[in-house]
């Protein structure tokens, strides 16, 4: 609110705070899709659509029954789903059952038993891809399973995205010499 016209026998310094209040109420203030630049000429406001936020590799999108994921990439080599690159619009995932009201959804490397490496010229499906499980683990030790979302199906059925990086993959044999441990790095 703009204060009253100061009169004689006013109070200054009321009327002082009065003027500071009324303009501090009328500033421009950055906000979301609000951008100010301040200069010796004026304020420019800069208004514009919120920005998103950031995606990342392996973005998770789920319908009713089936799901589809962004392009990622371990050790340079994309994941194929049904015989497609699963970022090809046409590379679909189906789900069901969930395990407690929760499913895995995880990137699956299978290594070769003599050196512990996965297949990366001419790989297949068989040897990489993006499965949904109901367990965050494998049971083989020639495979090993990535988490990259977690599906909840109550409430509602919601995408919980846990990887939003390219992976490098790497393992070390286990104790007992049979089957490795495996790892994968943020690349």
């Amino acid at each position: 609110m703009i204060p009253k016209p100061v009169k004689p026998g006013d109070l200054v310094l009321a009327a002082w705070n009065a003027v500071l209040k009324a303009m501090t109420s009328l500033a421009i203030l950055p906000g979301k899709g609000i951008l100010l630049t301040r200069s010796p000429q004026g304020t420019v406001i800069n208004s514009r659509q919120a920005i998103k936020g950031f995606t990342g590799a392996w973005a998770v999108t789920a319908g009713t029954n089936s799901l589809k994921v962004a392009r990622g990439f371990v050790n340079a080599v994309e994941p194929l789903v049904g015989g497609f690159k699963i970022s090809d619009s046409n590379a679909e995932i189906p789900f069901k059952d969930f395990v407690d009201g929760r499913l895995w959804v995880g990137i699956k490397v299978k290594v070769d038993p003599e050196t512990g490496r996965m297949k990366e010229k001419d790989a297949t499906e068989n040897d990489i891809t993006v499965v949904v499980q109901g367990t965050p683990k494998s049971t083989d030790a020639l495979i090993g399973f990535h988490p990259i979302a977690l599906l909840t199906q109550k409430p509602v059925l919601t995408v919980h995205q846990i990887a939003y990086f390219d992976y490098q993959h790497s393992t070390a044999r286990k104790p007992t010499g049979k089957g490795f441990r495996h790892f994968f790095h943020v690349a």
